[in-house]
C-alpha cells in the first residue's frame, strides 16, 4: 500500500470517528434538551406561571441543529461542549425551580393526611398516592423508542390525573364544612397556611373548636 493511500485511510477513518462522536454528543444535547421541555410539561399543567427554556439555550439548539443539517463538523465541534455545559446547567435550574413548587404540594398533601386522620372522610390509599405521584413527577426520562412528543403527551396526561385526583381530595377533605362559618379557615388550613391566633377572632377560634377539627387545632396549638 503507498503512502498516500494509507494516509487518505487514516483520514477517513479519522473522519468517521469524529462524526460518530459528534453523532454522540448530539444526542447528549438533544436527550437534556427534551428532559427539560419535559420538565417544563410538569410545571405548566400543575402552575399558572408558564416556564419555558431560557432563549439563549435555545439560540444554542438552534444554532447546533443548523450546523448538523449543513454537515458543518468543525462548527459542530467547537459549539457542542458549551452547549452541553448549558443545557445541562439550564436543565437543572428547571428541575429545581419545579421541585421548589412541587414541595408545596407536597406539604398541602401532608396537611390532607394530618386532616383525614381527624376525620376519616377519605381513604388514606388515595392520599398515599397522591404521596408517591408527586414524588416522582420530577424524575421525568426520555424513552428510546417513543418519539418526543407522545412521550410529552403522556407527561402531560400523567400529571394532568395527578392534578384532578389532588383537587378530587381536597373537595371530598372540605366537603362538610362547606358553606360553615369556618369555611375560609378550613382551605387554609388544607392548603398548609399557618393558622395564627393574632388574626382569628374568638368566634373562629370557637366555631373551630366546636367542630370535629377540634382535637386537631389543639394539638396544633400545643405544638406552636
Amino acid at each position: 500500500m503507498s503512502t498516500s493511500n494509507f494516509q487518505s485511510e487514516l483520514e477517513s477513518y479519522y473522519e468517521t470517528q469524529r462524526r460518530s462522536h459528534l453523532t454522540a454528543k448530539l444526542q447528549t444535547a438533544t436527550e437534556l434538551m427534551e428532559e427539560t421541555l419535559l420538565l417544563c410539561e410538569v410545571y405548566d399543567v400543575l402552575f399558572e406561571d408558564e416556564l419555558s427554556p431560557d432563549e439563549n439555550v435555545r439560540g444554542l439548539v438552534a444554532s447546533l441543529r443548523e450546523n448538523a443539517q449543513k454537515k458543518e463538523f468543525d462548527a459542530l465541534e467547537e459549539e457542542l461542549p458549551g452547549a452541553i455545559d448549558a443545557l445541562e446547567s439550564e436543565r437543572d435550574d428547571i428541575k429545581s425551580e419545579l421541585q421548589h413548587e412541587l414541595h408545596d404540594i407536597e406539604e398541602r398533601i401532608g396537611g390532607f393526611e394530618a386532616l383525614n386522620r381527624r376525620i376519616g372522610k377519605i381513604d388514606p390509599d388515595r392520599i398515599d398516592s397522591l404521596k408517591e405521584t408527586v414524588s416522582k413527577l420530577d424524575q421525568v426520562t426520555i424513552e428510546p423508542d417513543t418519539e418526543f412528543e407522545q412521550r410529552a403527551q403522556e407527561i402531560r396526561s400523567i400529571t394532568q390525573e395527578f392534578e384532578n385526583e389532588l383537587r378530587d381530595v381536597e373537595s371530598s377533605l372540605f366537603e362538610d364544612f362547606r358553606g360553615s362559618d369556618i369555611e375560609g379557615l378550613i382551605r387554609s388550613l388544607l392548603r398548609g397556611e399557618e393558622l395564627r391566633l393574632s388574626e382569628r377572632s374568638a368566634e373562629d377560634l370557637m366555631s373551630l373548636k366546636d367542630s370535629e377539627l377540634e382535637p386537631y387545632v389543639t394539638l396544633s396549638l400545643e405544638g406552636q
